[in-house]
């Protein structure tokens, strides 16, 4: 079942700056969507003084997990620079959050940002908005019937947003690890225009290439989305999301390691990074 959210406009546009391939639409009492189906349209109706549709995303999955959890496994895709940030937004619809505050949290992909100029009315996709509704408006029946064929919606589908900060991996970094692996760690692929070097513990920015992987493309993408990680073990892990994708045949497939074990990945690096795979529970 689509839905209209309605949705914070400075979050909104701090992912739209940064574009991260998983983002959370965080609420901030510990409640779980149950009405929306994996693949469903999540449409974000911006607060005002915009009060239009400002794009839309695909929903994964709605879970809870402790604000710190949530900072850990989604990062900048909880719409803001660091945990504290998240904290004082949450703190001012709510004071006695903290860290430890189970949160609900929305899973979305595959986020499709306008511009300013091409946000559009929720009249343009067969419906309304009011002033009174608090959180969603479920597109039901015709009117999301309507919804998914709209000439308006097929028309922003074939434009380019090009908001994001994707930037071809090069440097000294990703020099030595090309060096150390020649391939990605993952699936083998040996063509250096595909590969890109990933840290394994992200808060460590050093060019110590023990707490790094040389990544495909695609891999590197999931890896970054805390959706495919590899353990102390030396093995693919993934997440529940990725079940029932042409990825899940990597589950606990070993990575290929480099011919000196001095050089093999931290230990303390792969554990903090299977910290934040994220895993739903109940599954």
């Amino acid at each position: 079942m689509d839905v209209l959210a309605l949705t914070d406009v400075e979050w909104f546009k701090y992912l739209r700056e940064w574009q991260p391939p998983i983002i959370n639409f965080w609420t901030p009492t510990a409640w779980v969507v149950n009405k929306i189906n994996p693949g469903d349209v999540f449409y974000f109706f911006l607060k005002s003084p915009y009060r239009r549709v400002g794009g839309y995303a695909t929903f994964v999955y709605s879970v809870r997990f402790t604000l710190a959890d949530a900072w850990k496994k989604f990062a900048i895709g909880n719409g803001e620079a660091s945990l504290d940030r998240v904290l004082e937004r949450l703190r001012s619809i709510n004071k006695a959050i903290d860290p430890d505050s189970m949160i609900g949290c929305i899973i979305l992909k595959d986020a499709v940002y306008f511009r300013d100029k091409d946000f559009i009315a929720a009249e343009e996709l067969g419906t309304t908005f009011s002033q009174g509704i608090q959180k969603f408006k479920y597109l039901t029946g015709a009117a999301c019937e309507e919804n998914r064929d709209s000439v308006v919606v097929r028309e922003h589908l074939r434009r380019e947003y090009s908001y994001g900060r994707a930037r071809v991996a090069s440097g000294p970094f990703r020099d030595t690890l090309l060096n150390i692996y020649g391939k990605c760690t993952v699936t083998g692929a040996d063509y250096p225009l595909v590969l890109r070097a990933a840290r394994i513990d992200p808060d460590s920015q050093d060019n110590n290439p023990r707490n790094g992987l040389l990544l495909r493309s695609d891999i590197h993408t999931l890896f970054s989305a805390n959706l495919l990680t590899v353990g102390e073990d030396y093995r693919v892990k993934l997440s529940q999301i990725l079940e029932s994708t042409s990825y899940e045949g990597l589950e606990g497939k070993g990575i290929y390691l480099p011919k000196d074990p001095k050089l093999y990945p931290l230990q303390e690096a792969l554990k903090k990074r299977r910290e934040r795979l994220i895993e739903l529970p109940g599954r």
